[in-house]
């Protein structure tokens, strides 16, 4: 989406309400200016005062909007508990690995996420941590798999049948559903998958992907490796 209006401008207005359809890099924009440091810093949201890091500021401030602000229904919750049940949660370590390829009814035309080589970079990364996993702790390992492709669904689950888990949510576009008043079976899983994600120990996620980056962010506790377009062509050159 384009920006009408540059983040700075949004400070020296005078209107006392302002409805933001995009973020707008205005995130980006304030975590970095020096200006609002001590505002951060007295409210909270620095780690390290010494670092004055930017990169730090800008993942206390998203938890903050993910988890004061957003507010979950309690029957979103309840589908959770419900299904961590159901999966055995806690016999396991979970691992989760996000993928967005930008091919779904909606995407056309821009698809930003990823090349079909990409792909092995998930797996690649999900792999290593997973015999890391294995010997920092006892519980078997899990991956909670969560795709806009069936065909990624299945590839995954025909590799590494020994780790894969999948909701099998209805796989539709949320976009589509947005403006719409009713609830609908997309809608709800797009949010029970993506409440799942924020409580895996560790999440491979689409760099390019809000979805991902929602549910990671959502915990500050999750360790979070992020796959970029082009990354396995960038490490096949190494």
């Amino acid at each position: 989406m384009h920006c009408r209006v540059k983040p700075a401008d949004f400070l020296k207005t005078t209107k006392t309400r302002i409805v933001l359809r995009s973020l707008c890099k205005f995130i980006d924009f304030v975590v970095k200016d020096p200006e609002f440091f001590e505002w951060f810093n007295d409210r909270g949201f620095v780690l390290n005062p010494k670092l004055r890091s930017g990169s730090d500021i800008r993942k206390m401030l998203l938890n903050f909007v993910y988890t004061k602000v957003v507010q979950v229904h309690e029957d979103i919750t309840k589908a959770v508990q419900d299904k961590k049940r159901e999966l055995e949660w806690d016999k396991y370590y979970w691992i989760g690995v996000q993928i967005r390829t930008g091919k779904m009814v909606g995407d056309e035309g821009r698809n930003v996420f990823m090349f079909k080589d990409d792909l092995k970079m998930f797996t690649m990364h999900a792999l290593n941590q997973t015999e890391k996993a294995k010997l920092a702790q006892e519980k078997p390992v899990k991956w909670l798999v969560t795709t806009d492709s069936e065909d990624v669904r299945k590839l995954i689950q025909h590799e590494y049948p020994q780790y894969y888990v999948n909701t099998n949510c209805l796989l539709a576009h949320s976009f589509r559903d947005v403006q719409r008043q009713e609830r609908t079976d997309g809608m709800m899983c797009s949010l029970l998958e993506n409440y799942l994600l924020s409580e895996v120990s560790e999440a491979v996620v689409t760099a390019q992907s809000t979805y991902g980056l929602l549910a990671a962010y959502r915990n500050l506790y999750i360790k979070k490796i992020m796959v970029y377009r082009g990354d396995w062509k960038k490490y096949q050159k190494k």
